[in-house]
C-alpha cells in the first residue's frame, strides 16, 4: 500500500472513530452565560452546577483533593500569624484561615476583604466571622460591626484579632446564622458561604462544609431579608460549586444581584464576588 493510501485509510478510520464518539456524547450544547438577573436562574442549572464534577475525572479529583487540603490545614494544633492587606491576624486552631501561613491563600476570603463595599457610617454584619477578617476591614468605614460565628473558637479568635488591630467599633457573638442578631437590621451583610456540599464532621468544618443538600446556604437566603435595612445589601464571594445554588435561592427569596469581581482560584475553579439586594 502506498504512503498516500495508508494516510487516507488512517484518516478515514480516525474520522469514523471521532464520529462514533460524538454520537455517544450526543449533540453539543452551548453553555449559557451567567445571568445578571437572579430571577433567570433555573432549577436545571442548579443540577448542572452541583453535579458538574460527576463524570469529569479531572474536576472530581480536584474537588476531592481540595476538600482534603481544607481539612488538613484546618486540623493544625498551633496558632499562627498571617498578614492580609497590611493587617495582622492570629489564626487559632479550629478556625477558618484566609491564608495558610501566608503561603497558600483560600482566595475567597481575601477577595472579599479587599473589595468590601462599605458606606461610611454603615451598620455591618460579618456573618461567619472566623478570624474576624471581614469585619475588621469593614470597621475602617463602618459605624458599627457585629461578627457572628457558630464556632466558639472562631469567636474567641476574632475577639483576639479585634484587639490586635485596635478596632473599637466591632463586637463578636456566638450563634448559628442570624440567631445572635435577632431583631437587628444592617446596611451590609458580609458573607463567605461554605463551599463544599458535604456533611461537616466538626463545628470547625461548618466554615467550609454546607451539608450535602446545601441547607445552610438555602436558609441564609430565606432569612437574610429580615436583617437588612431598607437599602441594605449582601456582599459575598463563592466558588463554582456553590454559585448557581446560591443565586437560585436568592432569586426564590426576591433578590437581584450583580457580579463585581472574579478571580481564578485553581486551574479549573474560579471565585466570584457578588452584591445582592431585595427587589
Amino acid at each position: 500500500m502506498s504512503t498516500l493510501s495508508l494516510r487516507m485509510t488512517c484518516g478515514a478510520e480516525t474520522s469514523a472513530c471521532a464520529a462514533e464518539a460524538a454520537a455517544r456524547r450526543g449533540p453539543k450544547t452551548r453553555k449559557r452565560a451567567l445571568p445578571m438577573d437572579a430571577s433567570l436562574v433555573k432549577d436545571s442549572e442548579i443540577g448542572e452546577e452541583i453535579g458538574r464534577d460527576v463524570g469529569n475525572p479531572a474536576r472530581e479529583l480536584m474537588r476531592v483533593m481540595t476538600l482534603r487540603f481544607f481539612r488538613y490545614i484546618h486540623s493544625r494544633s498551633k496558632p499562627y500569624r498571617i498578614t492580609v492587606g497590611g493587617k495582622a491576624f492570629i489564626v487559632n486552631p479550629g478556625v477558618f484561615t484566609p491564608s495558610f501561613y501566608n503561603i497558600v491563600s483560600t482566595k475567597a476570603s481575601e477577595l472579599l476583604a479587599m473589595n468590601l463595599r462599605v458606606q461610611i457610617g454603615a451598620r455591618v454584619l460579618d456573618l461567619g466571622t472566623g478570624t474576624g477578617i471581614q469585619g475588621i476591614f469593614a470597621s475602617d468605614r463602618a459605624a458599627r460591626v457585629v461578627g457572628t460565628d457558630i464556632n466558639p473558637d472562631a469567636v474567641k479568635c476574632a475577639a483576639r484579632n479585634i484587639e490586635l488591630n485596635n478596632v473599637t467599633n466591632m463586637e463578636v457573638r456566638t450563634g448559628d446564622l442570624f440567631a445572635p442578631v435577632k431583631g437587628e437590621r444592617f446596611d451590609l451583610i458580609v458573607w463567605l458561604p461554605p463551599a463544599f456540599f458535604v456533611t461537616p464532621r466538626t463545628v470547625a468544618e461548618r466554615a467550609f462544609a454546607c451539608d450535602r443538600n446545601g441547607e445552610v446556604l438555602a436558609r441564609f437566603c430565606r432569612e437574610a431579608t429580615g436583617y437588612l435595612s431598607p437599602d441594605g445589601m449582601i456582599q459575598f464571594s463563592c466558588v463554582d460549586r456553590t454559585r448557581q445554588f446560591i443565586l437560585h435561592h436568592l432569586a426564590l427569596n426576591g433578590f437581584r444581584f450583580e457580579q463585581i469581581k472574579k478571580v481564578r482560584r485553581l486551574p479549573m475553579e474560579t471565585c466570584t464576588q457578588f452584591l445582592a439586594w431585595p427587589r
